[in-house]
């Protein structure tokens, strides 16, 4: 998909901005995808709060996901152990 494409070659803002042009009803079954991605996107923007949100509405939507959980594991531990100078 686009979104993974513009997320490896570093076009976050891009990246969010496709997802967000996407209407929920023309995601179908996707949402959870789409939030996942989007957890990813703010994960490479530093934007952690936002990506934990994503993360969280992902697996809400019943998204199955194997690295979902592990995704959300690392953002918490990364609130409590702040990044070494």
């Amino acid at each position: 998909n686009l979104v993974r494409v513009m997320l490896a070659k570093g076009e976050y803002e891009q990246g969010l901005q496709v997802i967000a042009d996407v209407t929920p009803k023309s995601m179908g079954g996707f949402s959870g995808s789409y939030d996942e991605l989007k957890g990813d996107l703010y994960v490479a923007l530093d934007r952690l709060d936002e990506a934990r949100s994503a993360y969280q509405s992902s697996l809400r939507s019943g998204h199955k996901s194997p690295l979902l959980g592990f995704k959300l594991d690392d953002l918490t531990e990364a609130a409590i152990v702040p990044s070494q100078p």
